[in-house]
């Protein structure tokens, strides 16, 4: 499996978020499963690949010195993407803070799962979503249509309604 299969290796990462300080990779802890998606869907066309397995988003400072584990994705963790390059995630920055998204489903009919992790003093970390209704959340339903952006040092992000009922606005 190629692109996916050994969680030791940045070439293996399923996504690559490049910054000054460090990569940011996003990588399976043991060898993920691979299909095509098989059917056209929401999810993307029949000959995209579904890959699941358990993810980790990692933080490899540019400067050497060891790597460290930022985030640990939900178990089964599903990731559909059109080919087997690794995703270059987007990266916004908001004030000191640089942002980087990761949508592991290319597309959605109603919202894109997307989740943030933040670079600042070459330390990475998760953000979590302080939503008016429930707990904080580590992902957000985001518009397809939409895509998020930083306007006057504020993060704007258009809301979906996600598998979980989760929506920003």
């Amino acid at each position: 499996m190629i692109g996916r299969g050994d969680a030791g290796r940045e070439s293996e990462a399923g996504a690559i978020g490049t910054h000054p300080e460090g990569h940011l990779l996003i990588k399976p802890d043991s060898n993920a499963n691979v299909r095509p998606l098989g059917a056209p869907s929401c999810y993307g066309l029949e000959t995209d690949l579904s890959w699941t397995g358990n993810y980790e988003a990692w933080w490899e400072p540019a400067a050497g010195g060891p790597s460290a584990k930022v985030v640990t994705f939900p178990v089964d963790f599903e990731i559909i993407q059109p080919s087997e390059e690794p995703v270059k995630l987007q990266m916004i920055t908001l004030g000191d803070t640089n942002l980087f998204a990761y949508v592991p489903r290319y597309t959605d009919c109603h919202a894109l799962e997307t989740y943030l992790l933040g670079i600042e003093g070459g330390q990475a970390f998760p953000i979590a979503f302080d939503l008016k209704s429930g707990p904080p959340s580590s992902r957000i339903g985001q518009h397809p249509q939409h895509p998020l952006r930083v306007e006057n040092d504020e993060l704007i992000l258009y809301g979906g309604v996600d598998y979980a009922n989760i929506s920003a606005h």
